[in-house]
């Protein structure tokens, strides 16, 4: 039996220090001062393109974008005002994390809303209210100095029994309480700097982010009704 603990003590042991030297850079995710939510926005410049021209290009990135990708990345309007220039959207899209003591791959899915506001000659865009679906951690920071780590999945095993609550018209149905985008992508550790979790989820985050602003940036310069659409 020594042999065993001894060899699995080491495996933990090496686990740990890897993690350590693997250390993921922190990103810097623009948090909204009156909201609070993570929010990527910016203003981009069409100088020769006309408010309706613009509105335009935004209804068939819209339609592209859904039928394109319909399983990774899923918008549906929930505002459209033609005259004040105005795109509601809600949407779906999917990254993997990979995050943990021992590090597993996790597909993450979020909810996010994207506004686009057309002007003449530019327009605007805002994409927040992230919310998770699926894949999100159990806890918020899911940080605990080495060795007490070991001890990882007992410890949010315990936390998470103690958030439960019942669902109405459903005795002894217990859930988990759910933690938001910000919550576990802005965690910090005890000295201030990001943890571990909130760096890997940062990063999933932004990668979704990026790739809806790039393909709306590529969209949006196109003109509607021409040969590449």
């Amino acid at each position: 039996m020594k042999p065993y603990l001894l060899a699995l003590s080491l495996l933990l042991a090496g686990t740990s220090a890897s993690a350590q030297q693997q250390k993921p850079e922190p990103l810097t995710l623009s948090v909204d001062n009156k909201t609070h939510q993570i929010t990527y926005s910016g203003i981009i410049a069409e100088p020769s393109a006309a408010k309706s021209e613009l509105y335009a290009r935004g209804k068939i990135w819209f339609a592209t974008v859904f039928a394109a990708t319909p399983s990774a990345t899923q918008l549906a309007l929930q505002a459209d005002d033609k005259e004040a220039g105005l795109l509601v959207a809600s949407g779906v899209a999917a990254t993997h994390v990979t995050y943990g003591v021992v590090p597993v791959s996790n597909q993450v899915v979020v909810q996010y809303t994207l506004t686009l506001s057309f002007q003449e000659g530019n327009y605007s865009y805002s994409l927040t209210d992230f919310r998770f679906l699926s894949g999100e951690p159990t806890h918020p920071s899911q940080y605990l100095p080495f060795p007490y780590n070991l001890f990882y999945s007992s410890y949010h095993i315990i936390s998470a029994f103690r958030s439960q609550s019942v669902l109405p018209g459903q005795p002894g149905n217990l859930v988990q309480t759910r933690y938001s985008v910000e919550e576990v992508c802005l965690a910090k550790r005890p000295d201030g700097t990001p943890t571990h979790q909130a760096v890997k989820f940062s990063q999933g985050l932004d990668q979704i982010a990026q790739r809806l602003v790039s393909s709306l940036e590529s969209g949006m310069s196109k003109a509607a009704g021409g040969s590449d659409w």
